[in-house]
């Protein structure tokens, strides 16, 4: 793995590397983090080159190495775009509007029900 980057160093003097999840000192050599599971290290998508996750750029090529946030929630609503339309979504909202519209009317009749009881 890749021991060039920002390598930490603890009070004890202790090097390792940073989750970059949840900061947690991990030791030299790991893949994972010790304390959360979260992967250290990401392989670019246009060189191989194995990346510390801290980096944005590769070390090698200098492709952006994760997605912005941006794209990641562009992405996210075009695959939900596309099963809003399916049948089975659109009949499923259809009978959820009608329960509020009958729910709705239900309510506005026991109110004038209530009103005309007091008068």
């Amino acid at each position: 793995m890749s021991e060039a980057g920002p390598v930490a160093q603890d009070a004890r003097g202790d090097r390792g590397l940073l989750c970059p999840q949840c900061e947690h000192l991990n030791p030299l050599g790991r893949e994972t983090c010790e304390r959360c599971e979260a992967h250290l290290f990401v392989e670019c998508a246009r060189c191989g080159h194995v990346n510390q996750r801290v980096f944005v750029r590769c070390q090698k090529c200098h492709k952006r190495l994760h997605r912005g946030l941006f794209h990641r929630s562009r992405r996210h609503h075009h695959r939900h775009e596309h099963h809003r339309h399916s049948r089975g979504r659109r009949i499923g909202l259809l009978l959820f509007q009608a329960g509020l519209v009958a729910l709705g009317l239900g309510l506005a009749f026991a109110v004038v029900h209530l009103i005309n009881r007091i008068l």
